[in-house]
């Protein structure tokens, strides 16, 4: 140990020059898109308010800020009716678009596929997309918006292949000190989804944990560290590919998580797979409810089914994927619907002309016009709705 004692000063000065470094290459890392890391701050602070009824929505009104997303960073902002999208100033005709992130945007406005339908069919697009949203919560507050609004031309719903799921689980967020957090009013008593939020806030963590000192150091880190994120989310995928199931139970690493990365008992998961088989005759009736709302409003509506990643980059048309499931349903029903698949697929190279972000799962700048596109098209070809100078517009 001797040469230790020699060199301990030149250690202690490369152990502190390695720590400065992490620090402040954290810091930095704050300042790039890997700032995304941090779940509770996917959005916005206070982007979100709870809602009896649909469990969120997007607070009226939000200033604008600019958000680091995944692969992207501009700004968001909602109007007076809770959309992301320009206060609405009693524009007609107009377009009301509601559906779920796809609908929302995930890109910068400019981009998004609701204000290109705009510009291209110089029809205002009321957009009013909400993340996370299923069939019913959308349903829901275009009901809503409709009794403020005046009739609008046509309905348009962006279906993607997990508003079944959300449905099951609906309602299955809230808000709490201004962050988005699971429901737990529907299983327990509000005092004690007031007690798990608490746990939460203080140890990211819904229950009383096992250690709870060591909690905070981590739950500290999951707040405020990029590099921590960036690698317990790494090394965990890799730890699971390793070892085999027994010795992750004793270390404490449970396979099955949830949608905000905690970890859920095998029951749990059953459960949630029994509910969305179970619920998905309710998520045709939703479905079905904006037909009905149409026919209410005498107001056009069309479904625009918008394929998953994986869907886009296979071949042929593969049933397990619920976008194919849902046409017989629609067609059955006689609601218009139109798929998005075979223009995505025809127009997409993953190398040079990727249309979905690399990291998270929606669709890029690139995508978000050409599906603006797509769909401005097919209402122009149809003549779904009446745009003033129609065949100059098909021929751009």
């Amino acid at each position: 140990m001797e040469w230790i004692k020699k060199y301990y000063k030149e250690l202690v000065l490369i152990f502190l020059s390695f720590i400065i470094t992490l620090v402040l290459a954290d810091w930095l890392l704050h300042f790039t898109r890997y700032h995304s890391v941090f779940t509770r701050l996917a959005f916005p602070r206070y982007y979100f308010i709870a809602d009896e009824e649909m469990g969120v929505d997007i607070a009226p009104n939000f200033k604008k800020e600019t958000h680091s997303f995944s692969d992207f960073t501009y700004d968001v902002w909602s109007n007076e009716l809770g959309c992301f999208d320009n206060p609405y100033n009693n524009e007609t005709p107009y377009i009301y678009l509601t559906g779920d992130s796809f609908a929302w945007g995930f890109t910068p406005f400019e981009d998004k596929l609701g204000t290109k339908m705009e510009s291209l069919l110089n029809t205002r697009v009321v957009k009013c997309g909400v993340p996370g949203f299923g069939t019913k919560q959308e349903f829901i507050k275009t009901s809503r918006d409709l009794i403020r609004l005046p009739k609008p031309e046509l309905i348009i719903v962006d279906y993607f292949s997990n508003d079944a799921l959300n449905d099951a689980t609906f309602p299955i967020d809230t808000v709490y000190k201004g962050y988005r957090v699971p429901n737990f009013n529907k299983k327990i008593s509000e005092g004690e989804a007031q007690q798990k939020y608490d746990f939460w806030d203080k140890y990211c963590v819904f229950s009383m944990p096992a250690h709870p000192a060591l909690q905070r150091i981590k739950c500290w880190f999951y707040n405020n560290s990029v590099i921590y994120n960036i690698l317990t989310k790494n090394l965990r995928p890799a730890l699971i590919s390793i070892f085999p199931k027994q010795i992750l139970d004793k270390i404490g690493i449970v396979i099955s998580v949830d949608k905000y990365g905690n970890e859920i008992s095998p029951a749990e998961q059953a459960e949630q797979d029994y509910s969305s088989r179970a619920s998905f005759a309710t998520h045709l009736e939703n479905i079905k409810n904006f037909k009905t709302l149409a026919d209410k409003e005498k107001t056009k509506l069309l479904f625009v089914l918008i394929p998953e990643k994986g869907e886009v980059r296979s071949s042929g048309n593969d049933q397990t994927f619920q976008n194919e499931k849902i046409k017989p349903f629609l067609e059955e029903n006689r609601i218009a619907y139109f798929d998005l698949l075979p223009v995505l697929r025809q127009y997409e190279d993953v190398k040079t002309r990727p249309l979905y972000w690399t990291i998270d799962g929606h669709l890029n700048i690139q995508g978000n016009r050409l599906a603006g596109l797509a769909i401005s098209r097919y209402l122009l070809e149809k003549n779904i709705i009446a745009v003033p100078d129609r065949k100059e517009i098909l021929k751009k």
